[in-house]
Formats: C-alpha cells, structure tokens, sequence
C-alpha cells in the first residue's frame, strides 16, 4: 500500500514539472529553488540568478530589477534563453510582481499554461490591438 501512494506522488510531481519555491529569509535575503521530479522524490536546488536589472539578487512581489531578474531566470531555467528574452517582462507582471509573503511557488505546469496561451492566436490577435469580439 505504501508504495502505491509513493508511485502515485511521483506520478503527480511529474505531470506538475518543475516547482518553483521563493523564500524571503530573516535577514531580507531573497532565495528561490527549484525542485525537479524524478523517481527518487525529486532533487532540489538553487536557481541561477541571472544578472541583467539587478546584481543585488531576486526580490518579488513588485515590479523592480530583481522581479525582472526573477523571471528571466526562471524562464530560462525552464524554456531556453530564446524564449526566455521574448517573455520575461510579461511573466514578471503576470507572475512575479504579484507574489506576495515571505514565500509561494509556481509549477512548470501553470508557466507552461501561460506561455501556451502567450503564443496562440487569439492572444496575438488581441495584442496587435484589435479588440476582443
């Protein structure tokens, strides 16, 4: 019995991905995670801070260089630099600069979903400026 409900937590962190994990310290320091699933439980670590707005490090919650930092790296961690590039900005203010608290997370599965609806038709259509009819 214990190994089916441990099957069915792998099979669950798998079809979420990557989890994303942010962590407001004592001491003001920003850290973020990322946990990758595997068969084992998942291995964990921290997230490469890319350093483009801000050398100070990650902050969310606002709209600053480190949220924008935040979601460059986050969406190269996950997607590549190219797509990362084309969609940072917009993931900061979709995502990151509304995290509130000392900590959240954010699933591969609902970037993904994001980055899906970012790239299909309608949303192109609707950000060349036509209206929504």
């Amino acid at each position: 019995m214990a190994e089916d409900s441990v099957e069915r937590e792998n099979q669950v962190a798998k079809a979420v991905g990557k989890v994303y994990s942010g962590l407001l310290t004592r001491d003001e320091e920003f850290l973020v995670f990322v946990k990758t699933p595997n068969d084992f439980g998942g291995s964990l670590r921290e997230l490469e801070h890319i350093v483009r707005h801000s050398s100070d490090g990650f902050s969310w919650g606002w709209v600053d260089g480190g949220a924008s930092d935040l979601a460059l790296s986050i969406l190269t961690d996950l997607v590549g630099a190219e797509m990362a590039e084309a969609h940072y900005q917009d993931f900061k203010l979709a995502f990151i600069a509304r995290l509130n608290g000392d900590s959240w997370e954010i699933t591969e599965a609902a970037i993904r979903e994001w980055l899906g609806y970012r790239q299909s038709p309608e949303c192109r259509f609707l950000e060349d400026g036509q209206e929504d009819l």
